[in-house]
């Protein structure tokens, strides 16, 4: 189980060919990072800024056990449910293909 940092390292990757004008943003990507705690995000604050800071790059993190303690900018919930939210928006794009860092339960 590798997580989401595979999909951090293409973020990263992206970010500095845009910057460089490599990368022309015609991409977007989105990233639904869910957590059964606040703190297990291991990235966030960089996803956070990336999220600010690049057009075509959406975070949204998910607690799905938010009584625990405050979630701040996370959305609560688990983490399907909270992709039934923005899979709408996000299927408003020509073409989108969806990754997953978990093991999801057959």
């Amino acid at each position: 189980m590798t997580g989401v940092a595979p999909f951090v390292s293409f973020v990263r990757a992206l970010a500095k060919d845009w910057k460089e004008g490599r990368f022309d943003g015609s991409h977007q990507l989105y990233l639904l990072n869910g957590a059964s705690r606040p703190w297990e995000f291991g990235y966030k604050e960089e996803l956070i800024r990336f999220d600010a800071e690049l057009p075509w790059f959406k975070y949204v993190p998910t607690v799905s056990r938010p009584w625990i303690m405050q979630i701040g900018r996370a959305k609560s919930g688990a983490a399907d449910d909270v992709l039934r939210k923005y899979a709408d928006h996000w299927d408003s794009t020509p073409r989108i293909q969806r990754r997953t860092c978990a093991d999801i339960p057959t």
